[in-house]
């Protein structure tokens, strides 16, 4: 705001320069005689105004912050940068949340930005209602963690509010950074018993008092020329898993080999547990297993180990 009365001039024009000193706009305005008269340079200003020099006809006075020149007074606009809280990593959810707001226009939803690892990893608006955030308007986020840091390895993201008119610093939200593990599911894919019914048990540890689905492919892995041919819970109460594991809930399943299987011909059953956050689903250990079944009943089974389990696992 620039204001103040002149008796000897009157007319005047306001330049506006920004921190490279580039001329910004040239505001003309009118100090009429002895009334006090003000504009107000808010447009302008936006946190990048270096200097304002204030030009007359035949005088060129510079002014800097609170200093009266032949009655002229510039006070300068105070702006602040972006605040805002980093609240926490919801697991469940998959995604970092918080709040995010320009004090400077309060009303308006800005921009957070998130970098996991130290590495760019997107942008989210902060337009969510926020009764709690003391600020009129909506000013809450939620930033879904991109699969590929849903790895079961421990990964830091920080958050950064944008400022809405680019003028001042961007800021780190407090709370950053903050630490998160996903975990993708694990279990076991057991023998079969009678009637050609496989056995195992899944469960995701992110959210383990919830029942996890399993995914069964035959004759060859998922994405590696297998065929979908079942998709149960994995729902089957399980006191020995939960032992074992240290979890809670029901993760065992039972899974009968469809008709078409039955054929007295060698198959391999793949079973891979879903992850109930979105995570990368897993193929269960001592999975894949062969069987040969008749179409009444079982003529043979056998297995392999993809992979050894490095824990001891219920191995059924």
């Amino acid at each position: 705001m620039i204001w103040g009365r002149d008796s000897g001039y009157g007319s005047a024009a306001i330049h506006i320069y920004d921190n490279a000193y580039q001329l910004v706009a040239s505001v003309p305005v009118n100090f009429g005689g002895a009334t006090w008269t003000s504009v107000s340079l808010n447009q302008y200003y936006a946190g990048r105004i270096k200097r304002i020099i204030l030009v007359r006809p035949t005088v060129f006075n510079e002014l800097y912050g609170h200093i009266f020149v032949d009655n002229f007074q510039f006070t300068p606009i105070t702006t602040v940068s972006p605040i805002g809280n980093l609240d926490s990593v919801s697991i469940q959810n998959a995604a970092a949340v918080g709040w995010s707001v320009d004090p400077d226009t309060p009303s308006a939803s800005n921009v957070v930005h998130c970098y996991i690892n130290g590495t760019f990893a997107g942008a989210t608006p902060a337009n969510l209602p926020s009764p709690d955030v003391p600020h009129p308007g909506n000013h809450r986020f939620s930033f879904p963690i991109p699969l590929q840091y849903r790895d079961g390895v421990q990964h830091s993201i920080s958050c950064y509010g944008l400022d809405v008119t680019g003028g001042d610093p961007n800021f780190l939200l407090t709370g950053s950074p903050k630490t998160f593990k996903f975990n993708p599911p694990i279990g076991y894919q057991g023998d079969f018993i009678q009637d050609g019914v496989a056995t195992g048990w899944s469960l995701d540890p992110d959210v383990p008092l919830q029942s996890d689905r399993v995914h069964f492919y035959v004759n060859g892995p998922s994405g590696g020329g297998g065929t979908l041919i079942g998709d149960i819970w994995a729902n089957i109460p399980r006191p020995d898993v939960n032992q074992v594991t240290g979890y809670p809930g029901n993760h065992g399943y039972e899974f009968s080999i469809p008709a078409q299987y039955r054929d007295n011909q060698p198959h391999t059953l793949y079973a891979y547990g879903i992850d109930l956050t979105g995570d990368v689903n897993k193929v269960l250990l001592a999975s894949p297993k062969t069987f040969n079944l008749s179409p009444s009943n079982v003529t043979s089974v056998s297995f392999e180990e993809i992979a050894p389990p490095k824990l001891q696992h219920p191995n059924r």
